[in-house]
């Protein structure tokens, strides 16, 4: 008995979509706040919230964006669409058996 592996690779990979937000002005960041205390923050603790960096703010937006498609609408933010591949092959396990134990 052999345990063979037999990867299919013409097989399209299923895709993700998300965003990646571009902040192009510093004034971008204040409407990432904004949005994030509308949305989250107005139920965080002032610990918490001390706690937020910019990067985790911008991140939970593009979250959002992706999750409830709801974009922020701003002159200083674009919205770059992101696409990965999940499953980049197909691997189907096989067993091939044969009595005089070749393949």
């Amino acid at each position: 008995m052999h345990n063979n592996k037999i990867i299919i690779a013409n097989q399209k990979p299923a895709i993700r979509l998300g965003f990646n937000i571009e902040v192009t002005n510093p004034l971008g960041y204040n409407v990432l706040v904004d949005f994030y205390i509308q949305k989250k923050g107005c139920n965080e603790s002032i610990e918490i919230l001390d706690k937020k960096s910019l990067r985790s703010i911008k991140k939970f937006c593009e979250r959002w964006a992706k999750r409830e498609n709801e974009k922020i609408n701003s002159p200083f933010l674009i919205y770059n669409e992101t696409v990965k591949a999940i499953n980049k092959s197909t691997i189907l396990d096989k067993i091939f058996t044969d009595s005089d134990g070749g393949y």
